[in-house]
């Protein structure tokens, strides 16, 4: 079942799309985390530092 969703979502992918197409590259790796308040936590954290990141580029 996982090989055929995978097998179906790769084709569709590949369709041709105005503009450009996409493609997978690659078999994944692992499966998708579940969300847990410390990932929520850790993520919050990178989004501060690339926000701060940003600021200063935006100043020069």
């Amino acid at each position: 079942m996982i090989v055929a969703r995978r097998t179906f979502l790769g084709r569709l992918a590949s369709f041709p799309l105005v503009g450009g197409g996409m493609t997978l590259i690659g078999n994944p790796t692992a499966v998708a985390e579940p969300v847990t308040p410390p990932l929520l936590v850790r993520y919050a954290d990178w989004l501060a530092v690339e926000y701060g990141e940003c600021l200063i580029e935006l100043s020069g």
